[in-house]
Formats: C-alpha cells, sequence, structure tokens
C-alpha cells in the first residue's frame, strides 16, 4: 500500500507490528473490504478492531515494522479511557427500602405468561438462578482479568474519580463536558491508561462498555437462549443487544443515582428497551444492589437534572416507595427503560461484580437528541433541583 499522505491506517497483528500502512485516500475504498472479509471487526472513532486481534488505527505518519509502543506516541489509542469527577456522597434515606420487592420466579422455565404481565405491572423482575455456577465464574474472572490489562479489549473503561488522588491530578469537574453527546456522561475522556500498576489501578474500575466482541463469556450470559426468550415475550419483537456494560463498584465506590435509562437512549417513548442486570456475586443493600421504584415506568418520563450524574432531583423521589432487590449470584433483573432505578455507594471493602444489557426490539427506529431531551430533559418545563 502508499505511504503518502499525512494520515494512515495502521495494521497491526497480534505481536503489535505494524503491516502495512494505507493513505488516507485509499481509506474509504479499503475499508469496506476488510469489513466483508470479516464481519467479526468493530469501527469506533477511528480504529477497528478484530476477532482475530488485528488493529486498524488511525494515526499519523509511521513506518512498517513499527511497535505499538511507537504508534501510541503519536497518539493512537485502542480504548477509550474515561476519568470520571469525584461526586459528593448520597443521602442515605435516598436508599431506604420501603417494602418486599414482587415474587421472582424460579428459572428460565417459569418466566410465564403470568411473569411477563407482573412485569408489566411493576416494570421489574427477578429470574432466580438463572445462570449456572459456572458461567458465573467464567464471566467474573473474564471482568477480573480485564481490570488488570493493558488493553482490556472494549470500547471504553471508566475509572471513578477518587483515582485522581493516586496519580496526582485534579478530578475533572463534576459538570465538565460529556464525554459522549447528548448522553450527560460526566468526566474527561484520555488516550491512555492511568500510570499506575494493574493491580492498583484495578481497584478504581467502575465499567466497562462494548466488550461481547472479544470476550466470549460476556457474550454468552448476553444470549442465552431462555433470556432472549423472556425478552422477546416481554417486546413482543426480537430482541437485538444494544449497549453491553459491566457494572463494577468498587470497595467504597460511587453512587450511580436514581434516573431513566430511557433518559439516554434516543428511541421513541414507546419503544419496549428492556435492561437485563446480572448478578455475578450475591449483592445486598451494603454492597450497592439496585433500588427500584415499583410501578415507577407508568407515570412515563421525569425531569433529569445534571448534578451527581444525569439524574431524577433527590428531592423528587423520595416521597415514592422504593425497595431494594437483593439477589444472587446467577440471578437476572429484568426491568423497564423507565424504571427509576439507582445503586447506593458500596460500603464494603470489596469489590462488587455485575453486568447490564439493554435491548431493543427488532422494529426499533431512533430518533434525535431533540426529542429526548424534549421528554426527559428540564428546560422549558418550570422544574428546578
Amino acid at each position: 500500500m502508499t505511504e503518502s499522505g499525512d494520515y494512515k491506517i495502521i495494521i497491526m497483528d497480534k505481536t503489535q507490528r505494524i503491516l502495512s500502512l494505507a493513505a488516507n485516500s485509499e481509506i474509504l475504498a479499503t475499508f469496506p473490504v476488510l469489513v466483508g472479509q470479516n464481519p467479526g471487526i468493530k469501527e469506533r472513532e477511528g480504529y477497528m478492531r478484530t476477532l482475530e486481534g488485528c488493529y486498524f488505527v488511525a494515526g499519523g505518519p509511521l513506518q512498517c515494522g513499527e511497535s505499538m509502543d511507537q504508534s501510541r506516541q503519536v497518539g493512537v489509542c485502542i480504548v477509550k479511557v474515561i476519568y470520571e469527577p469525584e461526586i459528593e456522597p448520597h443521602a442515605v434515606d435516598l436508599y431506604l427500602s420501603e417494602g418486599e420487592p414482587n415474587t421472582p420466579v424460579e428459572g428460565w422455565e417459569g418466566f410465564d405468561e403470568s411473569a411477563c404481565a407482573q412485569f408489566g405491572a411493576d416494570g421489574y423482575l427477578v429470574v432466580r438462578r438463572a445462570l449456572t455456577p459456572e458461567m458465573v465464574e467464567a464471566a467474573r474472572s473474564e471482568l477480573q482479568a480485564m481490570t488488570l490489562a493493558d488493553d482490556p479489549e472494549c470500547d471504553s473503561i471508566c475509572f471513578e474519580g477518587r483515582i485522581s488522588n493516586r496519580l496526582r491530578r485534579n478530578s475533572p469537574s463534576e459538570n465538565s463536558a460529556a464525554v459522549d453527546s447528548g448522553q450527560f456522561t460526566l468526566g474527561k475522556a484520555e488516550e491512555r491508561m492511568p500510570e499506575l500498576a494493574a493491580a492498583e489501578r484495578s481497584a478504581y474500575v467502575r465499567k466497562f462498555m462494548g466488550f461481547t466482541a472479544h470476550h466470549p463469556s460476556l457474550q454468552a450470559l448476553a444470549s442465552q437462549p431462555g433470556l432472549l426468550q423472556a425478552l422477546a415475550r416481554i417486546m413482543e419483537d426480537t430482541p437485538v443487544l444494544y449497549q453491553e456494560m459491566a457494572m463494577l463498584k468498587p470497595p467504597q465506590g460511587r453512587e450511580k443515582p436514581w434516573h431513566q435509562d430511557h433518559a439516554y437512549f434516543n428511541f421513541s417513548l414507546d419503544t419496549r428497551i428492556v435492561g437485563v442486570w446480572i448478578a455475578l456475586e450475591d449483592v445486598n443493600e451494603e454492597n450497592g444492589c439496585m433500588f427500584v421504584v415499583p410501578g415507577g415506568h407508568l407515570a412515563g418520563p421525569r425531569p433529569h437534572f445534571l448534578r451527581r450524574d444525569w439524574q431524577i432531583c433527590d428531592t423528587d423521589i423520595r416521597p415514592l416507595q422504593r425497595i431494594a432487590l437483593p439477589m444472587r449470584a446467577g440471578d437476572v433483573l429484568f426491568f423497564h427503560s423507565k424504571l427509576p432505578h439507582g445503586t447506593p455507594i458500596n460500603r464494603t471493602d470489596t469489590m462488587r461484580w455485575a453486568v447490564q444489557y439493554h435491548y431493543i426490539p427488532a422494529a426499533a427506529a431512533p430518533t434525535e437528541d431533540a426529542a429526548r431531551m424534549a421528554a426527559f430533559g428540564s428546560e422549558g418545563k418550570d422544574v428546578s433541583c
């Protein structure tokens, strides 16, 4: 391939040696061929990654044979690294359980029409013992390895704001610009992992996003036949995996304030988006289990404000009944995209492990930021927080 032009496509193999270069003029012609030859390629913000381990990365002028370390010096980054701000602790009364959860179902065979109706009324439902111990252990071990890896092979990794104390740097402002346009993700995106030993930085990992293409044990959770059948029953359509997140909560890890997930998604309000939260260990009120407002999805969208996060105002949550949903390792929680929910601080000295997937109906059509903000934003509604 030609080596002319200011920017090139770097093609590296598993040994992280650059195999060939493509000039700007060849990018449009080259990428479709590569994608067509390998459906495992995943494109995001200037780089492409294959299931086999090759990378196609936008970078500066380089020479064939240069190493990954050299390419990093000119700004190449495999994963988006997000440093979140430190947020103030939440008020204790925001997470006081005021009732018992609805009756869970036992295993996938228990997810029948009655269970589906219960989900419709309450906005959530737990399936007990949905995963085998072997699946749970494989997924948790994979996530543990990802927290220690220099390249966790995912789209992004988020670190808690407390890591700034170890890096001798200022934490990003709580109200700093959103990392993702229109998504109100607080923090700052950079191109490098923290300059700490792997074991030390792993204690501050809060979230991974975009990982199933490269981690089979996590893909296996998202594609279980029983799970997909339950989703199809809820949606009355074929479920499509839309978003994948590993929701870690380090010791003393931060709260995820009360919110509705639909406030982050550009789909019409009648789109049946369903969240699936999978416990990879026992979770309870102490280590940050899910809290929900039973039936709260039926009230529709609620105004969200940029406070500790893009969230429902604390004063709007306090009058509502809230319940905790303790779960055992291998339990699966289904919840409606408009169900108000949140998780408190992890007050234990161990990491809390969970993954969360969102599914949309195959027929879902995206909308624009403006439509979502008209429903969930606070502007022009004579509301305050």
